[in-house]
């Protein structure tokens, strides 16, 4: 006779780990819903579905959606719910295997994140653009901790005072237990076409990786946007300090980029171009 559901919740939170609580009721599930698998773990993990739907990168309109039957999540969506809860990897495999989408680590193909680290929103934009072209889950890089699942990386982050939003904090958690790729994208108001640009921008991140990881991650560099309205009192200064001591130097001397940075000060501007995204997709592509 089938389990009442506060009795299966109860007793997934009674249990020891998640292998003895499927054994114990596999025949509960073989015709569990999404939004009943789904239920159990929110309700396991004590948090708001606002909550979820923030980590998970995802409009709580979406969220409720699946919550009530209406939309089933793809596999790359129902990763994202996974990495909201803080699902184990065990508990994100038998989500996917219950949905009936290919586990983790499946021989053929790889399991790839986006990770941003965003201030003002420009590296946001970036990633969720990436997510809307590729189908991989974009999330703030605060959500992930465990890199297990993954073995391919972008991660892409705004610089501010020649530091990558987030990186350091999340080269920490880089798997140590297999292989993966690396793609580091910088989003900032420098040109990177301009040479001396490129070169402190990568100066900037042999500083924030360790050499092994350096040499071996591929780089790219996006322009971002900047609107001094919403500045905090910290990156104000230091914009003022910038433009001060930019201004010092004769104005024949100035390069193109140098001169665009002052024209702009105090204003709203936006170099923001989706379509630099293509290196980093055809990156992904060719695995």
């Amino acid at each position: 006779m089938p389990h009442e559901t506060d009795d299966l919740r109860q007793a997934l939170m009674d249990a020891p780990n998640l292998q003895a609580f499927l054994s114990d009721h596999e025949d509960s599930f073989s015709h569990e819903s999404v939004r009943e698998l789904l239920g159990r773990l929110l309700a396991k993990k004590r948090i708001s579905k606002a909550t979820l739907a923030r980590r998970a990168g995802m409009s709580e309109i979406y969220l409720h959606q699946i919550f009530a039957g209406r939309r089933n999540p793809s596999r790359n969506r129902l990763i994202c719910l996974c990495i909201g809860l803080s699902a184990s990897l065990e508990e994100t495999q038998f989500l996917l295997k219950q949905c009936g989408w290919a586990q983790l680590y499946a021989k053929n193909r790889r399991d790839a994140i986006i990770l941003y680290g965003s201030r003002y929103g420009a590296s946001q934009t970036y990633a969720q653009a990436l997510e809307a072209r590729t189908g991989i889950p974009a999330v703030a890089y605060q959500e992930i901790q465990d890199f297990g699942p993954f073995d391919t990386i972008v991660y892409i982050g705004g610089l501010y005072a020649g530091k990558t939003t987030g990186l350091a904090k999340t080269v920490r958690h880089f798997p140590t237990d297999h292989p993966f790729r690396l793609l580091v994208a910088t989003v900032g108001l420098s040109d990177p076409a301009v040479e001396d640009n490129l070169l402190r921008i990568r100066e900037s991140l042999a500083q924030e990786l360790s050499p092994g990881i350096f040499v071996r991650t591929t780089h790219v560099h996006l322009r971002g946007a900047i609107d001094y309205s919403v500045l905090t009192t910290r990156h104000r200064l230091m914009m003022k300090g910038l433009c001060t001591l930019l201004r010092r130097q004769p104005a024949e001397d100035r390069s193109p980029d140098t001169q665009a940075l002052l024209d702009s000060y105090g204003k709203a501007v936006d170099f923001i171009d989706l379509d630099t995204l293509a290196p980093i997709q055809t990156w992904l592509e060719k695995g």
